[in-house]
């Protein structure tokens, strides 16, 4: 049974604030993840918790994952919260950015491409940007990849993720050897 009413505006809110407080402070334990999981059931249509989610994951990939009971592998597990998020808000850039990244860890170029497109096309960040210029990469678009990663430069991010995937771009890291 969920913790929250799904009614209030307020209670969903002060509960993301606490979620974010824990990413922010890198104590993602398994009462916050299952926090986290309550929350995504007692508010079904806020992508916002599905995003959190998926973030949550990262810092805790060796406890136990499930969505609705369903064990799963960190991985597919944070990606299928941000699929999820984009079909509760297709209007939500962060959540296609995340999704695209995800889908790239996993191989799935052209889906990763998409939904990384989809996040710039609503909110061009140095994160989608570099995201792409790692799909691209990967696929053997290297012109296209150094242009995502001039487009990320252009947006001065700070992330250590965001510099460190353009320098693997730029350095040839990530290029696919048998493109031409």
């Amino acid at each position: 049974m969920p913790l929250f009413p799904n009614d209030n505006d307020d209670a969903a809110d002060e509960l993301l604030e606490r979620l974010w407080d824990a990413l922010d402070e890198g104590g993602v334990s398994a009462e916050v993840l299952a926090e986290a999981r309550d929350a995504i059931d007692c508010f079904p249509y806020d992508a916002d918790f599905l995003i959190i989610y998926g973030h949550l994951i990262v810092l805790a990939p060796e406890t136990e994952l499930n969505l609705h009971g369903i064990a799963d592998t960190w991985a597919s597990t944070r990606r299928n919260a941000y699929r999820r998020a984009t079909e509760i808000d297709p209007t939500n850039a962060e959540a296609w950015c995340e999704y695209g990244v995800t889908l790239d860890c996993a191989d799935q170029f052209r889906n990763a491409r998409e939904a990384l497109e989809c996040s710039i096309g609503l909110s061009p960040t140095a994160e989608a940007y570099a995201g792409l210029a790692r799909v691209l990469a990967q696929i053997g678009e290297r012109t296209a990849a150094h242009d995502a990663c001039d487009a990320s430069d252009s947006l001065d991010d700070d992330s250590e993720w965001v510099k460190s995937t353009i320098a693997e771009v730029r350095a040839g890291e990530w290029d696919d050897d048998d493109a031409d």
